[in-house]
C-alpha cells in the first residue's frame, strides 16, 4: 500500500503501524509519538492499529541538541 510518513510517499507491504514502525527502525522504547491522519495513535494500540490505503502518518521522535 501507499502511504505518507512524515510528508513523504513510502510504499508498505506490511498492515498495522507496529509494522510500518519496525520497517522504518523506529525505536518504539524511547519517547515516540504517532499520528495517523491527524489522530493521535495510543502506543497500547500499534500492535493492532491497521493501516490503510493513503494514510497520512506522523512519527514524531526525540531529537538532541539546544
Amino acid at each position: 500500500m501507499k502511504l505518507q510518513v512524515n510528508d513523504k510517499p513510502l510504499s508498505f507491504q506490511g498492515s498495522t503501524l507496529a509494522e510500518l514502525l519496525t520497517t522504518q527502525n523506529i525505536h518504539t522504547t524511547t519517547g515516540v509519538a504517532v499520528a495517523v491522519n491527524e489522530a493521535v495513535v495510543p502506543k497500547g494500540e500499534w500492535q493492532q492499529f491497521e493501516l490503510q490505503e493513503a494514510d497520512s502518518v506522523l512519527i514524531i521522535k526525540p531529537t538532541q541538541g539546544g
